[in-house]
């Protein structure tokens, strides 16, 4: 929200205060996968997307440079947790990344219009939600397949006590 109103300034004490605030409310969430993939993915967001996206700019789309940056920016972000828990790294999920989100949102606001069409007109929110479904199922193969190619997946080796510090 921080991006979108132009506040790009505020964006780091946002991410520190809504930690701050879930970690005063449930310590142990420091421990936890999701809430480590969560702002590891999220700081890499707010660190890496907007200068990945001026660069890639210069010789891609605005949109294709953007999608592209954002999924950079996340997964760098993410990736000591992801290689550390899981102990492999996935080469798929770039590429899945830029044709799923399109795909995922498209998804999404199809659902939306299900919902609210559905309460004037069942039969509307019944068919548009088939669409919605068939989009996601789509969506659903195309990540399946991505993740079926050779090399797909990088596996790691157990990491020692010391290279866990980037932990």
């Amino acid at each position: 929200g921080a991006l979108y109103l132009e506040r790009e300034g505020d964006v780091w004490g946002y991410l520190a205060l809504a930690a701050g605030g879930l970690l005063l409310y449930e310590p142990a969430l420091l421990a936890d996968i999701s809430f480590q993939l969560s702002f590891s993915a999220t700081a890499g967001l707010i660190a890496l997307s907007g200068p990945v996206r001026k660069r890639l700019k210069n010789f891609l789309p605005e949109n294709v440079a953007g999608l592209l940056a954002v999924t950079v920016g996340a997964q760098a972000g993410s990736l000591p947790f992801l290689a550390w828990y899981f102990k492999s790294l996935s080469l798929a999920s770039l590429p899945a990344n830029l044709f799923a989100a399109p795909l995922l949102e498209s998804v999404l606001l199809l659902g939306l219009c299900a919902a609210l069409g559905g309460t004037f007109y069942l039969a509307v929110g019944k068919l548009i939600f088939a669409a919605a479904a068939l989009l996601l199922n789509l969506t659903v193969l195309l990540v399946e397949l991505l993740a079926q190619l050779p090399c797909a997946t990088i596996y790691l080796p157990p990491f020692g006590l010391m290279a866990g510090g980037l932990k």
